[in-house]
């Protein structure tokens, strides 16, 4: 699908959904509420999120772990339909190395740390189906936005003095634009405080980033630069949440 076609698409979701219902929807929370308010939900999650494609052929690592938070707030009191953003950060490997490096008038000991990650936003749309199980309910979820693929080198040391070094720098960087879809499921805990697991899938236009070497056996590499390689592909990749919802 073209990413305009899908733009069309997502906003026709999002704002057509809250006047579709004809019935009241007993949703998460709907229950607990007396007088009908519009909802606010605040997610945070535990991400693991597994390369596909392409992109699952040009790393070396079959998944990568990071984190997730999300708000939520409901289009129209009584229905089902939430709008919100979604902010994560992936983690996709780090190397450090301790070396000498001339700083102003002096050569001192420094330990390097370079790092690749991933940060992106997504502007997301969450509908919940009138299928509620006991104390599980299911929903829906569109997404649309973007993500930074950038690398960065940090450095820390001391000088003869005893002055410490700090330095910190961005290599590299590229964004792209993604979309997807996800399934998740909602299992009330307390008052305002539920269990959430989500499976969504994401795709993303090419992108140029430094992944990480998986084989530094027998390999001496002087820098923690020496540990990544350059690569160029689309990076789709399945991403699976475990985390907590909280209603106020």
């Amino acid at each position: 699908m073209k990413p305009y076609r899908f733009i069309f698409f997502f906003f026709l979701f999002t704002t057509s959904i809250a006047y579709t219902q004809d019935e009241q929807v007993d949703s998460v929370g709907f229950d607990e509420i007396y007088e009908p308010v519009k909802l606010n939900f605040f997610e945070g999650n535990f991400s693991t999120f597994v390369p596909s494609g392409k992109f699952s052929q040009s790393v070396d690592q079959s998944r990568f772990y990071g984190f997730s938070v999300a708000y939520l707030r409901q289009l129209e009191k009584e229905k089902p339909a939430f709008i919100g953003l979604e902010l994560y950060h992936t983690f996709m490997g780090t190397l450090s190395r301790t070396y000498s490096k001339a700083v102003d008038t002096e050569v001192i000991d420094v330990n390097g740390v370079m790092g690749s990650s991933a940060l992106g936003l997504n502007l997301m749309g969450r509908y919940y189906p009138n299928l509620k199980i006991g104390p599980v309910e299911p929903f829906f979820e569109l997404h649309f936005g973007g993500k930074w693929l950038y690398s960065y080198l940090s450095e820390s040391g001391f000088f003869s003095t005893d002055e410490s070094y700090d330095n910190f720098d961005f290599i590299d960087g590229d964004i792209v634009l993604t979309y997807g879809g996800a399934f998740g499921f909602q299992v009330y805990l307390s008052q305002n405080i539920y269990l959430s697991l989500k499976g969504s899938y994401q795709v993303a236009n090419s992108a140029e980033f430094y992944k990480k070497i998986g084989d530094e056996i027998n390999v001496f590499l002087l820098f923690p630069i020496d540990g990544f390689e350059i690569v160029n592909t689309t990076t789709n990749n399945f991403k699976i949440d475990i985390g907590f919802t909280f209603l106020y």
